[in-house]
């Protein structure tokens, strides 16, 4: 059973075939511990509610992904991974059955590691239409050889520093510390206002903690 508040995940039987197909492909894990979690979505397994749910955990991004990265076209989310990875600045690797590829961020990054923090995707086809699920370690942390990875989708190449890409897992989020303030960060920008100054989340993340001592007093 999932503690409360856990992103679900999907149903034993599936979650084997994927972390069969996804071992094949080349992921890596710590077999005792960081066994990979394909995490339960929607109907509609699209691309952004993914990408949510890979960040936090949760949709706490899903709005702000819709207003940055535009509406979801599933019968062409190529250009949706292309530019998600530009927005977070990292590489989307999706692997599936049928469909496997690298999404690699272009701009900002020349000066590369040779280890990589990424996102991963499982891929099914359904109907038609091709499905994406979230995946996670159930702690620790997966990773992929730089060898093994999909082909590069577009003109981005790997990076000859790199050595792997690491997918992590198991990260807390507190409410003051981290929700909070991207709550403040999107209604700010679904506003339309100036982004906050350099300081400015701090300070007013000191005064809630300040504001809520003084009234559980």
């Amino acid at each position: 059973m999932d503690a409360p508040g856990a992103v679900p995940q999907t149903e034993d039987q599936e979650s084997d075939k994927a972390r069969d197909q996804l071992r094949q492909k080349g992921l890596e894990w710590n077999y005792q511990t960081d066994t990979p979690v394909p995490l339960e979505t929607s109907s509609r397994r699209g691309v952004l509610e993914s990408l949510s749910l890979c960040l936090t955990g949760s949709l706490l991004h899903l709005s702000l992904l819709q207003k940055l990265l535009g509406s979801e076209n599933q019968a062409e989310p190529f250009s949706l991974l292309n530019s998600g990875a530009d927005l977070l600045q990292r590489p989307i690797i999706i692997l599936g059955e049928k469909l496997s590829a690298t999404f690699l961020p272009q701009g900002g990054r020349e000066q590369m590691e040779d280890e990589w923090r990424g996102i991963l995707l499982f891929t099914q086809e359904s109907h038609g239409t091709m499905i994406f699920i979230p995946i996670v370690p159930n702690v620790g942390e997966m990773w992929i050889n730089v060898e093994k990875l999909p082909p590069v989708h577009g003109e981005g190449r790997v990076p000859s520093s790199m050595r792997k890409i690491f997918f992590r897992g198991g990260l807390d989020v507190e409410w003051r510390t981290h929700t909070l303030p991207l709550l403040w960060i999107l209604d700010r920008n679904l506003g339309r206002m100036p982004p906050f100054q350099l300081g400015e989340l701090h300070e007013r993340s000191n005064r809630q903690g300040i504001y809520n001592a003084t009234n559980s007093q």
